[in-house]
């Protein structure tokens, strides 16, 4: 009951703290007159109905103007939020009243000298604290100037009641306005002690906070740096196999053309399909060496060329190294009606459809699957082009499938992590695709190669 009573008459609405503390104590002291002067209200009603003393009825309507003050006090504090004009009024009406006390009877009067305390502790709670001063600063420039008017004999203050001793009601005044100095002071102490108290807690809940988050920054520091350290270390693999695959590719290209030479010799002595198979082998070798020495001197070569036959051209070659693995390579083309010409580097074509059936093909090691296709499908839609190579191998577990487009990261013993990482750059930086990988222990292994039509592929109607 009473915090419904406190929630709806009293709590502040006030989200600023100090705000906050000054509207409870304002909220407390015009509710407590209410009820102070109520009450007085009450008392003189029943004196003035119940015992017909008629000579109340001049309090009885001065107190009920008191009455309606007060509630139009509150009500401009509580429901209009003129909490600093309803202080203000309030501590102005004291100071009145303190000033009409010592006027009447003189400065030395006990109820005007605490009214005047009780004022300037009023002004330092309600209205600031440099109000204190203000107020303390007004207390002394009425009590001068009252003290020399009456030196000048210009008023002269009733002081009869020095004469007479103190009575009950004297000691009831004295103790209200104390206990109204202590309410006040200790309603605002309170609230700055639990001010206090939270001002504690969150600096030590800050505190605990900064301390994990130190903690926290040289772990991620510490991450970072084991990262540079791991990306410095493949930039110098990198480094290191473009320095000795420019070596390779110089040697290699003399050979191939000693090579060349020695199976244009037998060709014309005795043609056979081995022969033949040889020299496409070789002019594809002859090709990669080409475009990869091009590509070590930043040159691009873009030509145009027809999908359906370097998918079938790829796996023809690599017909005989799934055989030695008892493996089928299956291409299902769904372009030989509506051939596509492709614009773009064909080599790096052929080394990306390579790579992902030399993939499927090596699925099969070590394993006695009945099932040993590597299915190369070939698709269009309005803007791509769609490559799939699907194998029904071991599968590749979902932790692996984050990791293997890595450089030097392989599932394989005796690979060394660069295949399908080349694949993505080809897919990615040469032909703006992308590629996507789908792959589980039953089922096996599809790579979807996406590659858009809209930059340079040119279709022909059949």
């Amino acid at each position: 009951m009473f915090h419904t009573f406190y929630t709806r008459f009293i709590k502040p609405v006030s989200q600023d703290p100090d705000m906050y503390s000054r509207e409870l104590v304002l909220n407390w002291l015009l509710l407590g007159a209410i009820i102070l002067t109520s009450v007085a209200e009450l008392i003189l009603f029943v004196h003035l109905i119940l015992l017909r003393e008629s000579f109340t009825i001049t309090r009885f309507f001065s107190v009920l103007i008191i009455l309606l003050f007060w509630i139009g006090l509150y009500s401009v504090s509580r429901r209009l939020q003129k909490h600093t004009f309803a202080s203000v009024i309030l501590v102005g009406l004291f100071f009145a009243l303190a000033c009409f006390l010592t006027f009447e009877w003189g400065i030395f009067i006990p109820a005007g000298v605490l009214m005047f305390s009780l004022v300037i502790i009023m002004a330092g709670i309600l209205l600031g604290a440099r109000y204190s001063l203000y107020a303390a600063l007004a207390t002394s420039i009425v009590l001068i100037g009252l003290e020399f008017a009456k030196a000048q004999h210009w008023f002269t203050p009733n002081v009869a009641w020095m004469q007479r001793p103190s009575i009950i009601g004297d000691a009831i005044a004295h103790s209200t306005l104390y206990g109204l100095i202590a309410l006040i002071s200790w309603l605002f102490n309170r609230q700055m002690e639990m001010s206090l108290r939270r001002a504690r807690r969150s600096e030590k809940a800050l505190k605990h906070q900064k301390d994990n988050l130190e903690i926290k920054v040289k772990e991620r520091t510490r991450e970072l740096e084991l990262a540079q350290l791991e990306k410095m270390q493949q930039f110098y693999r990198f480094a290191e196999l473009g320095h000795l695959s420019t070596a390779l590719f110089h040697d290699l290209s003399n050979h191939l053309m000693s090579i060349s030479v020695d199976i244009e010799g037998l060709q014309a002595e005795q043609r056979s399909d081995i022969l033949e198979r040889i020299q496409k082998n070789m002019r594809h070798i002859d090709d990669v060496v080409r475009s990869v020495r091009q590509h070590i001197q930043g040159k691009n070569s873009l030509e145009i060329f027809n999908v359906t036959d370097e998918v079938q051209e790829v796996s023809k070659i690599l017909a005989l190294v799934a055989e030695d693995a008892r493996a089928t390579i299956v291409v299902n083309d769904l372009l030989s009606k509506k051939p596509v010409l492709y614009k773009g580097d064909v080599t790096r074509f052929r080394q990306l459809v390579t790579n992902l059936v030399s993939n499927g093909i090596e699925a099969y090691d070590g394993t006695s699957y009945l099932q040993r296709t590597v299915d190369i499908g070939l698709a269009t839609d309005k803007h791509n082009l769609i490559l799939t190579v699907t194998d029904h191998g071991v599968g590749i577990s979902p932790a692996m499938q984050e990791k293997i487009f890595e450089p030097f990261y392989s599932t394989k013993e005796k690979g060394i992590g660069i295949g399908l990482f080349i694949i993505k750059k080809v897919t990615v930086e040469d032909f703006g695709g992308s590629i996507a990988v789908v792959s589980n222990k039953e089922d096996g292994t599809v790579f979807t190669v996406t590659l858009p039509l809209a930059h340079h592929v040119k279709r022909i109607k059949a």
